[in-house]
């Protein structure tokens, strides 16, 4: 869980297209991940990809992996996504 901790610090090296491409599949198959402490590190640092992408491109690429953590049966994951909003 130390990948999901670092991973707005490596995001920002990534061209926008790249992250696009490259990193928010590798985000959204985790946020989807059996394990709840997966799921939590992704809610806690799923919102610093934000600032990155700007408000079209998360609202288009970030916004329903954000609502699906936010939506999980565990109370450790929305509590993550929450806290950071």
């Amino acid at each position: 869980m130390a990948a999901a901790a670092a991973l707005a610090g490596f995001a920002r090296h990534l061209p926008t297209a790249a992250l696009i491409k490259t990193v928010l599949p590798l985000v959204r198959a985790a946020a989807g991940d059996a394990q709840p402490f997966v799921r939590a590190a992704v809610a806690s640092s799923v919102l610093e990809l934000a600032p990155l992408l700007g408000k079209q491109l998360t609202i288009e690429h970030l916004l329903d992996t954000f609502l699906l953590l936010l939506r999980d049966q565990s109370p450790e994951v929305r509590g993550r996504g929450l806290r950071k909003w």
